[in-house]
């Protein structure tokens, strides 16, 4: 019996609900504990229904709250908590934390070694020589200590690994598992009515670092140009008053402050071109320390398994896997970003063969049970 104890600092996304609903397909035998802190609604997970199979038995799945502050991640509480964090490694044989920059993970992976338990890193960051991680403490020291302390870490794509590499982590550590999709759920609408308005479709947070407003610009630019098109915004966040702003003057702008994960497939299936024009998220005024780029998003994995063609920036993981023919731009770019968003309003053709293209890489890549089984085996350490 095999236990993999899978701890978060926040919230999972809903994918990795539905992730582990299909664990079902590996010839072990496991028990999974999902430890998450306190604060943090846990009855999303409690009526996940584990997918079983002839040659595997998921035991158990169970959620344990963690009583720990938001700030664990960087504030120094094993002492404080050492009978806690002790007994989640002990009840475990495998340990699943995210980021080698955290103290929490600091704290799990050095008494995983202490105890010759196993741990397997979740690594998301993106931006190779990072500034913040490697220069400035507490995350410099924690990330020399637990670069040399763990196991393995997962990756969601090529981009990660570029960051990886530049920490002088060796390549074999690094298993690269990109997220699944459920492809019924999201998958081209065959049925949908062909109308004369073109829809782009904006799904994310309203930060500026997701591109929100230079988008919401293009868009004002372009209307005077066609008038059968329409943009679609699903999301929230602090730039949530510019867009009710733009709304106002154009009427052309549909804005969902928030839809239930259940059901935003349905808003890629009624959309034409999906758009992500991200920046690089910088630290300070002068915009001279790098903090961030976009990572591997999901709604740009949901757009192409919908059969949407995409425009996004050529920054962090938001290029990889996207087929030839979809629009790349250079961030800050509001002039290249119209001129991409027309092309594809101009061209159908285009825009039916870029979307076919990219469903057949989500068919190849993102399917929720291949991927399943890909990071169950990286979680215990399958090479392969």
């Amino acid at each position: 019996m095999i236990k993999i104890g899978i701890v978060r600092l926040s919230k999972p996304h809903p994918f990795f609900n539905y992730m582990l609903k299909t664990m079902g397909s590996i010839n072990k035998d496991i028990i999974i504990n999902i430890y998450l802190p306190k604060r943090i609604d846990t009855n999303f997970f409690l009526n996940t229904d584990i997918v079983k199979s002839d040659n595997i038995n998921i035991h158990s799945m169970k959620v344990h709250k963690l009583y720990l502050p938001e700030n664990w991640g960087t504030i120094p509480l094993y002492a404080i908590y050492k009978k806690h964090l002790n007994k989640i490694v002990n009840d475990n044989d495998i340990i699943n934390v995210v980021e080698l920059f955290l103290y929490s993970s600091y704290q799990i992976i050095k008494l995983a070694k202490k105890y010759s338990k196993s741990t397997a890193v979740s690594i998301h960051s993106v931006l190779p020589y990072h500034e913040c991680i490697l220069k400035f403490p507490p995350y410099n020291i924690f990330l020399k200590i637990n670069s040399k302390l763990f196991d393995r870490g997962i990756a969601p794509c090529h981009a990660t690994k570029k960051y990886t590499q530049s920490l002088n982590i060796k390549d074999d550590k690094i298993k690269i598992v990109h997220w699944g999709l459920d492809l019924n759920r999201f998958s081209p609408n065959l049925n949908k009515n062909e109308s004369e308005t073109i829809k782009i479709l904006f799904v994310g947070r309203l930060i500026e670092y997701k591109g929100i407003r230079d988008l919401l610009i293009a868009f004002s630019n372009i209307i005077k140009n066609y008038k059968n098109i329409e943009l679609i915004v699903c999301g929230d966040g602090p730039l949530r008053q510019m867009v009710y702003n733009f709304q106002r003057k154009i009427k052309f702008i549909k804005f969902y402050k928030w839809i239930d994960y259940n059901n935003v497939h349905n808003v890629f299936k009624n959309a034409d071109i999906f758009c992500l024009p991200s920046k690089t998220y910088y630290f300070g005024p002068f915009k001279k320390i790098k903090v961030n780029e976009e990572q591997f998003p999901l709604a740009k994995l949901e757009a192409m398994a919908s059969g949407l063609p995409c425009v996004v920036t050529d920054i962090g993981g938001l290029p990889e896997t996207l087929s030839e023919g979809n629009i790349i731009i250079n961030e800050n770019s509001i002039k290249e970003l119209q001129n991409g968003l027309s092309y594809f309003i101009e061209n159908e053709k285009e825009r039916k063969k870029i979307g076919k293209k990219n469903r057949q890489i989500a068919e190849k890549n993102f399917d929720l049970i291949t991927q399943s089984i890909k990071l169950v085996n990286a979680l215990l350490g399958d090479t392969s």
